[in-house]
């Protein structure tokens, strides 16, 4: 399905403009969506350190390393998004659900 959205076939202008709409749209939701996941990656890994007896400070330490991987971006990178999908889901849900 991916793979198709780069395909779709020629229209009309009108018809290109309510595309782009829609995907802006699907970006929108994607993105929202997966700054929901970072932040659900980041409660269980934490979560799951915490049961295995890890200090409180260095629990969920590697759930940057997991989301760069998942992302193909660097860690400090994805320490980041995790920091700005925190802010957004937990700080500044208004503009969270803009998204």
């Amino acid at each position: 399905m991916i793979d198709q959205l780069a395909d779709l076939p020629a229209a009309d202008e009108t018809e290109y403009v309510d595309r782009i709409t829609i995907l802006e749209r699907l970006q929108a939701a994607a993105h929202a969506a997966q700054l929901t996941q970072i932040c659900r990656l980041a409660d269980s890994r934490r979560a799951a350190n915490l049961a295995q007896g890890v200090k409180a400070s260095r629990a969920g330490r590697d759930v940057p390393d997991m989301v760069g991987r998942a992302r193909k971006v660097s860690p400090a990178s994805a320490a980041t998004q995790l920091g700005r999908a925190r802010a957004l889901t937990c700080e500044l849900p208004e503009t969270f659900a803009l998204l």
